[in-house]
């Protein structure tokens, strides 16, 4: 389940406001969306690059839910353009 770039920089959008105004909606955690999870695997919407010495958890920031993320979380991130 893909959705388009524009969709998903507004859901990272959205759930940081949520975060600074400290308003954080973790979305749904519940056993049955779990259970569902694991039965048709997971499909994260963006992809978030972050340090391993981060103060600050990606899910956190964005009030996202572990399986709406893609964390490559390593030591020194570094990001080139191309």
């Amino acid at each position: 389940m893909s959705i388009p770039a524009h969709e998903a920089k507004s859901r990272l959008i959205e759930g940081n406001k949520r975060f600074i105004n400290a308003t954080s909606n973790p979305g749904d955690v519940s056993l049955e969306r779990r259970v569902d999870t694991l039965k048709n695997g997971q499909h994260p919407y963006a992809i978030v690059l972050c340090c391993s010495d981060s103060r600050q958890v990606p899910e956190a920031i964005f009030s996202a839910v572990s399986w709406w993320l893609y964390l490559d979380i390593t030591i020194a991130v570094q990001l080139r353009r191309q």
